[in-house]
């Protein structure tokens, strides 16, 4: 043994107050021969003994007494500084979170008034933007973490976790032609107008993807960065779009946009919480990401 541990103290602490290793065992949830070797290996490092065993009764000797005084007092001293840095870290802490269009629009809103309930003096700033911004900023340690589509490049050094499912939707006007039926091919949609986010947003390589992987080759008739400015266009007749199903849910529900199903074509994806695989979480991030989780399984 190199150095006392501050486990090696609060096992020392128990057998003292309890006046019995087997007792001592059952506090800490240790055998009893595990409770014996970290009190041998306290007398070895320290050349004396802390207790007499004679029969079955355990006495404390006086340097056992010297050191369960020290002992309380050195485990105080770690209660306080953990309580002393926990405030600081509370008090100063602020959370930088990436998000989105889609997260950022709906999602993140509802996080950020639950965590300033519990924790009313930690700022949170938000950064909307597309997911390679995010992909930059995440490396560079301009954000904490991300609540984002799935990677679609190489992002090494990057960790992504599902916490939530979603799904796009391809819209056009009620009046569109295709809308009369209840289901089309992809190959139906190659020679529309196109009306679509600008290329690395998430939706946009998602739809991308799934067009190349049909051999199918788009030039878009608009390119925009606001969802809004793509649903007039779509209601206007203007062409076809594709955006996420938490930006667009009232318009369906309204009927100002009709959803076109695609035959054979997954369009299902997971916002996940991303971050660098080396970020060191603070407490309060980690109160973040669980009110996420919590809302996710209303």
């Amino acid at each position: 043994m190199k150095e006392t541990s501050k486990r090696q103290l609060e096992i020392f602490i128990a057998v003292y107050e309890e006046n019995s290793m087997t007792k001592a065992g059952k506090r800490l949830y240790m055998s009893q021969p595990a409770i014996s070797q970290v009190i041998r290996e306290i007398e070895e490092f320290y050349g004396t003994a802390m207790f007499t065993r004679i029969g079955t009764k355990l006495y404390v000797t006086q340097a056992g007494e010297k050191f369960y005084d020290y002992a309380k007092r050195i485990l105080h001293l770690f209660e306080d500084m953990d309580k002393e840095l926990s405030a600081q870290d509370e008090a100063t802490s602020r959370i930088r979170i990436g998000c989105n269009i889609s997260a950022g629009t709906v999602l993140v809103r509802d996080y950020i008034k639950e965590f300033n309930k519990r924790y009313p003096s930690i700022k949170v700033f938000v950064k909307t933007s597309r997911s390679t911004v995010l992909e930059n900023e995440l490396f560079h340690n301009q954000l904490d973490f991300a609540i984002m589509e799935d990677l679609m490049r190489d992002a090494k050094g990057l960790i992504q976790e599902p916490y939530h499912k979603d799904r796009i939707v391809i819209v056009a006007s009620p009046n569109h032609p295709l809308c009369q039926k209840d289901e089309i091919s992809i190959w139906d949609l190659k020679d529309e107008n196109w009306l679509l986010r600008e290329s690395g947003a998430g939706v946009r390589d998602k739809i991308d993807s799934i067009l190349k992987l049909n051999d199918i080759y788009i030039e878009p008739l608009w390119e925009s960065s606001t969802t809004k400015a793509l649903v007039n266009a779509v209601m206007d007749g203007f062409g076809i779009s594709v955006l996420p199903y938490l930006l667009i849910k009232k318009y369906l529900e309204s009927r100002a946009l009709k959803e076109l199903v695609i035959k054979d074509i997954a369009l299902d994806r997971n916002l996940n919480i991303v971050y660098h695989k080396d970020k060191l979480f603070t407490k309060p991030m980690r109160e973040f990401i669980e009110i996420m989780k919590e809302f996710n399984s209303k």
